[in-house]
């Protein structure tokens, strides 16, 4: 209550230690944060308005490996969608040098410290061409192709994949 008096953008997970005397609190009442990375406008605006229309979700988007970088060192998230092929590196390359950032930033939102955060691939590739490993923070929980040219089917696994996200 307090955060939406301050107007903050800053949009917490529960967590029972954050507010102990708060028994009313329920996961259904926070809002799930996702961060679309990924270097075609067109499929990131289509993909931010289909999310938008669920209140509980707040998405963020980046066209470039820098920006994303640059949004997750200021905000967490609970879920990305990730480009496999960006300009100057991968996806997983983009995680990973996340992952070296976190390691050496003082500033490092405290939620990030035990944060593991589910990473959906998109891609036109083939899904064996789009392996990785998860980190500390990123973990790999689904696949969706761009190849099938049917965008609404594309929208809709990402939204499955989307709902089964709990924070």
């Amino acid at each position: 209550m307090l955060l939406d008096q301050l107007n903050c953008a800053y949009y917490p997970s529960f967590n029972p230690l954050l507010y102990p005397f708060s028994g009313n609190l329920n996961k259904e009442n926070f809002v799930k944060r996702i961060l679309i990375i990924d270097d075609d406008k067109e499929i990131s605006e289509l993909l931010k308005s289909k999310l938008l229309e669920d209140r509980r979700i707040k998405v963020f988007t980046a066209e470039d490996p820098f920006e994303a970088m640059e949004i997750l060192n200021h905000q967490v998230v609970d879920a990305i969608i990730l480009d496999w092929i960006l300009p100057e590196m991968t996806g997983a390359e983009t995680l990973s040098k996340t992952e070296q950032v976190f390691k050496t930033d003082p500033n490092l939102p405290y939620e990030w410290e035990d944060k593991k955060v589910k990473v959906i691939v998109l891609s036109g590739r083939e899904r064996t061409e789009c392996k990785a490993s998860s980190t500390k923070h990123f973990r790999y929980s689904g696949f969706v192709s761009k190849k099938s040219g049917n965008l609404q089917n594309m929208i809709e696994n990402i939204l499955k994949h989307i709902h089964k996200i709990e924070i």
